[in-house]
């Protein structure tokens, strides 16, 4: 069974607006999420760790971030890949 990692999707940015908004996506369109989970989690998916490792390196619950990372699949700014843990993966640069 492959290992899966969630990964920004190649050509979006994560941009915090203001204390409570954040805006995914590219110069011509995006989307508005609060950052409160959605900051901690878009920053962190760089498509090389799972999302077990994900709640443990945010200390925050598994279900927490498998339910926001299936919302952010859902919207289409995040997609799953399979980790390669003999290779190193690409970068995904982020604007924060």
């Amino acid at each position: 069974m492959p290992i899966l990692a969630p990964r920004l999707k190649s050509g979006l940015r994560a941009i915090p607006r203001d204390q409570h908004q954040l805006y995914v996506g590219d110069s011509r369109e995006g989307i508005l999420l609060e950052v409160i989970p959605y900051l901690p989690l878009v920053r962190i998916c760089t498509g090389t760790l799972t999302m077990q490792e994900i709640a443990s390196h945010l200390a925050i619950e598994l279900d927490l971030v498998e339910t926001s990372i299936q919302r952010l699949i859902e919207l289409g700014v995040v997609e799953l890949i399979e980790v390669n843990r003999n290779q190193q993966s690409r970068w995904v640069i982020l604007e924060i």
